[in-house]
């Protein structure tokens, strides 16, 4: 970090927020672990989803706000993240090798998209994905290479635009993957949990990020390159599996919806009788219940994602459980994410009784309106 105040990055966008005591608190603040971690996911979500930039970035000041309650919030959070992004910016160029013009360029494109979601000022509010994208574009540029660190980095397709941030992300991960591959299906379980840790990290599902993570892990573990690759080639092939039975799982719920749509509008088609009813709408015969199981997909025991909640046994929602309203606001911030929220949470949906039409049209509408006013955050 900039030991003049004045020649920090992000002075330029907002002075104010630079004087002697806020620029001594986040200082203390960009060297926090856990603040740290929480800024290379909230790049890495942005990378990976733009709407993040918006929607991911009160976790940014929900934890400034933990480390400094007593502090001028918006001036406090422009400082540390500007202190946190110049920091990202000289080690991730280190790792690539980038010129000073390249680090330089990078980084201004990186504030450039944060400014007007966190400091006050004359700014456009207004989100353009096309911005976001064309970033994302000029970055890739940067960190892509033919030829990744590891033995198993041959079997990845997106080398190396993640390397840094697994590092930086790392929590003591080898403890839980040498759990893993003690397991009897050790490939399968290290392929759940990495996904589930790709997931928890970015709300996105990425292969090669959470191959990624893996990789780096297992070469801690094994000696040998053979090992590693052999194990790691295992591994690839777990998670593709996963993935691919997602999809499907995913796409036949949505076939299902359609189906429930056409037959509801179906009914409402049908002419009364003579006796003034409406007739039930003609659905098709039952199937065998065994035959329908065997044609199902074969569902593992560890899911990607843990559901929201078990399905109530009674309608009183237990103590310090959520209400309607907010399971409501929770799946359709999950939308947000782009992650797959009638998959991820149809079972909170149908135990609460809530509308999936609902929870689509409220993200819709979100989406349309996405917004970069900074947050209420004082």
């Amino acid at each position: 970090m900039s030991e003049n105040v004045h020649s920090a990055a992000g002075y330029e966008y907002y002075p104010e927020a630079f004087d002697s005591g806020i620029y001594e608190l986040a200082s203390k603040i960009v060297n926090d672990k856990r603040f740290y971690r929480i800024f290379v996911s909230y790049f890495l979500k942005t990378m990976l989803d733009p709407t993040q930039l918006v929607h991911a970035r009160s976790s940014i000041v929900n934890e400034v706000q933990s480390l400094a309650p007593h502090s001028s919030i918006i001036k406090t959070v422009w400082c540390s993240l500007s202190l946190a992004t110049e920091k990202y910016f000289n080690e991730k160029a280190l790792d690539y090798a980038w010129s000073d013009e390249e680090k330089e360029e990078a980084q201004r494109d990186w504030f450039g998209l944060i400014a007007p979601g966190f400091i006050p000022g004359d700014y456009n509010r207004s989100l353009d994905i096309s911005v976001i994208k064309a970033w994302k574009s000029r970055l890739i540029k940067l960190l892509g290479r033919d030829m990744g660190p590891m033995a198993a980095c041959d079997m990845c397709t997106s080398k190396c635009l993640y390397s840094y941030d697994v590092k930086a992300l790392d929590d003591n991960w080898v403890q839980k993957f040498d759990k893993a591959r003690q397991r009897e299906n050790a490939a399968a379980t290290t392929a759940h949990m990495a996904l589930s840790m790709c997931v928890n990290l970015t709300f996105k599902i990425d292969i090669d990020l959470a191959f990624c993570i893996t990789a780096r892990t297992v070469q801690h573990q094994d000696t040998f390159e053979d090992a590693q690759h052999d194990f790691m080639e295992k591994v690839r092939i777990e998670m593709e599996k996963i993935i691919a039975r997602e999809n499907k799982a995913a796409e036949e719920r949505k076939e299902i919806e359609k189906s429930k749509k056409r037959t509801a509008a179906t009914a409402e088609l049908m002419p009364p009788s003579r006796d003034g009813s409406v007739p039930a709408a003609k659905t098709a015969p039952p199937q065998d219940y065994q035959k329908d199981k065997s044609n199902k997909p074969e569902i593992s025991d560890q899911e990607i994602l843990s559901k929201l909640g078990p399905k109530p046994k009674t309608n009183t929602p237990p103590e310090g459980s959520l209400s309607r309203d907010q399971l409501f606001e929770v799946i359709v911030r999950i939308g947000l994410t782009g992650a797959k929220w009638r998959t991820l949470c149809e079972e909170t949906i149908l135990a609460n009784q809530l509308s999936a039409d609902e929870i689509e049209q409220e993200i819709q509408r979100r989406l349309k309106n996405v917004n970069c006013e900074p947050e209420n955050q004082g």
